[in-house]
């Protein structure tokens, strides 16, 4: 499986840190993902939150068409949401979707279940 934040520069700006703490402890091999990862699963880790005042709660569309790539040439792709759930949508070719509300210890714990 491949993770990958889409939103993180690099592995050191990764959120999902729990969550990926998680998966490994319940047994599964989990990559730190590029940009491509044909023929693999892909989980998307999302953690965009609402902003006041901003007129959106949205990825930049650049950003969208290239993790929207990935997921097309991925085996699986499963979108997890730690804030908003209006990100869920913007990523067409996930097999599946989680919101989990929230980016907290708890929340992505529950997620990796």
């Amino acid at each position: 499986m491949v993770y990958w934040e889409p939103d993180a520069d690099s592995d050191q700006e990764l959120q999902g840190g729990v969550f990926l703490e998680a998966l490994r402890q319940a047994g599964m091999t989990v990559e730190l993902g590029a940009p491509t990862a044909p023929g693999k699963t892909v989980v998307l880790g999302c953690f965009l939150r609402p902003h006041a005042y901003s007129g959106r709660i949205a990825y930049e569309p650049e950003l969208i068409e290239r993790a929207r790539k990935v997921l097309a040439e991925a085996a699986r792709g499963v979108v997890v949401s730690f804030g908003s759930p209006f990100v869920c949508g913007q990523f067409q070719g996930a097999e599946a979707a989680l919101c989990a509300f929230s980016a907290d210890e708890h929340a992505q714990r529950a997620a990796a279940r």
